[in-house]
């Protein structure tokens, strides 16, 4: 009798290890899977990230070029910038004071 339990525990611990490898090899085989599709979306997101970095450089070239002012005009228009608030004061200042002082 001890021998029969003894011969039945042998099979059903050769069951469980045929199970365990099966097993292990159904998981092997699904990671392998998953590892490919995370490499194919890893592949493709590179590929959309090297467009959009292509594109938005192309678009900032554009407006570097577009906003590049004229050397000699530039120059102008910033000293304008500069002082127009500047000279607009003290021509009203100037205003103010000759109508005070201009004899009615």
């Amino acid at each position: 009798m001890l021998s029969e339990r003894v011969a039945g525990l042998e099979r059903e611990l050769s069951t469980v290890r045929q199970t365990s490898d099966d097993e292990r090899q159904r998981l092997t085989s699904e990671l392998e899977v998953a590892r490919a599709a995370l490499d194919d979306l890893k592949a493709g997101q590179l590929v959309s990230q090297s467009e959009t970095i292509g594109r938005l450089t192309a678009e900032l070239e554009a407006r570097t070029a577009i906003q590049t002012p004229d050397p000699s005009s530039g120059l102008l228009s910033s000293v304008w910038r500069r002082w127009w608030l500047l000279l607009l004061g003290l021509t009203g200042c100037a205003a103010v004071v000759l109508l005070l002082v201009w004899p009615r």
